[in-house]
Formats: structure tokens, C-alpha cells, sequence
């Protein structure tokens, strides 16, 4: 079911995949109920499906309810295994304050970012090859949030940090990254904007790498 939905999605039929996911997620809640600990990751998984199948047919308050089940699942899954699901808890988390920041529910987001990316330091630190990636993401995530609730200092330091995350995994290869680290500079000097700040020594000096690489990197954020 999971599988047709997807294939219905992406030819456009939304309201066939809506229903296929649906069904997916009524098959895995059965099957939990009887077998948990077999069946709740996959019920969880298809939960996050369901809310993006939701979205695309605009029912942002079912797809809000479907992120927070999926969330609440892997905060059961990760307090018995979290080497195994706290991962997939702080993906949810992120997936979970998108909603909320949609539908306007700024301070819940903020606590789900945040929340994100505590657990995506404690993964870094026993696996930063891994997980600083997802650090990083979720730290430009954070910013968005705080900025949204007006604490520019705490969005300024959250962008600065995930930039400081990507520049090294940029380095080595730079096109691994670049996408991603670009997204973060745009969002640092967004940061900085907002905080009436212009960009310091470092960070120009930075960007004249970046522009040495044949990357354009106008200092202007909403450009290009």
C-alpha cells in the first residue's frame, strides 16, 4: 500500500496515494496492536508517509496529528532502544515543528527544534561523521523557529553554528555539502541582517574562499 501510493503520488493522482497511505497506516495500527514491538516502528514510518500525503491534499491540521502520533511512537520506541530510534525520533521532531510553524504554532515548533537538536548533539558526539549533518540541519531548522518568536540572538547563534558545522564537511569533497552549506550562509547572513549586524571578518573571509571556488556568494540573502 505504501509502495502504490507513492507511485500514485508521484503521477499526481493525491487523492488515490491519500488513500493508499491511509490504509497502509490502519493495516500497521492492527498490527501493533497485537505485535508492538515488531510493528510500531513501521506504524510510526507510515505515519510521517500519511501526514505528507495529507499535506499535498491541504489538510495541514490531519498531517500535524499524523507528525505528532509518529512522534509520539518513537519517543516510546526511543526511551526502550535509543541507539536504534532516537534518530528517527529527531527527524520526526523536525518533520513535527514544520506543522506547527505552519499552522502557527510557533512556540510548540520552537520546543520541537529545540528538542530535535539536543538529541542530534547527543548522536554527534558519539558519532559526528555520521550525524553532524543532521546537527546542522536541524541547528538552521532552530533559527528559523527563533526567529519566528524574536529571539535574534538565539536564531543568530543557532545559524552560526550550523555554518560552522557544514564548513568542514564542505572542505572535503565541497560538492557533498554545497547545496546544504550555501542554504546555511544564506541563512546566517539572514540572521545577522535581522540583528541590524553586518558579516564579520571570518565569515567574509569565508565567502572569498567560496568566490575563489568559482561559487557565487552575493552577501545579499534574498538575491539570486
Amino acid at each position: 500500500m505504501n509502495n502504490l501510493g507513492a507511485r500514485q503520488s508521484e503521477v499526481g493522482q493525491r487523492e488515490a496515494a491519500l488513500a493508499s497511505a491511509a490504509e497502509a497506516v490502519r493495516i500497521y495500527e492492527e498490527l501493533a496492536k497485537r505485535n508492538p514491538d515488531a510493528f510500531q516502528p513501521h506504524l510510526a514510518a507510515n505515519l510521517n508517509n500519511l501526514g505528507a500525503m495529507q499535506s499535498e491534499v491541504g489538510q495541514r491540521e490531519a498531517a500535524l496529528a499524523s507528525a505528532a502520533e509518529a512522534v509520539r511512537i518513537y519517543e516510546e520506541l526511543a526511551n526502550r532502544n535509543p541507539d536504534a530510534f532516537q534518530p528517527h525520533l529527531a527527524a520526526s521532531l523536525n518533520n513535527l515543528g514544520a506543522w506547527q510553524s505552519k499552522l502557527g504554532q510557533r512556540k510548540a515548533a520552537l520546543a520541537s527544534a529545540a528538542e530535535a537538536v539536543r538529541i542530534y548533539e547527543e548522536l554527534a558526539k558519539r558519532n559526528p561523521d555520521t550525524f553532524q549533518p543532521d546537527l546542522a540541519a536541524s541547528l538552521n531548522n532552530l533559527g528559523a523557529m527563533q526567529s519566528e518568536v524574536g529571539q535574534r540572538e538565539a536564531a543568530l547563534a543557532s545559524a552560526a553554528e550550523a555554518f560552522d558545522l557544514y564548513w568542514p564537511l564542505f572542505a572535503t569533497p565541497p560538492e557533498t555539502f554545497a547545496r546544504n552549506m550555501m542554504i546555511s550562509l544564506r541563512n546566517l547572513l539572514r540572521r545577522q541582517r535581522d540583528g541590524g549586524r553586518a558579516p564579520d571578518a571570518a565569515l567574509l573571509e569565508r565567502v572569498g574562499v567560496l568566490r575563489e571556488l568559482g561559487l557565487d556568494v552575493p552577501l545579499d540573502p534574498d538575491s539570486g
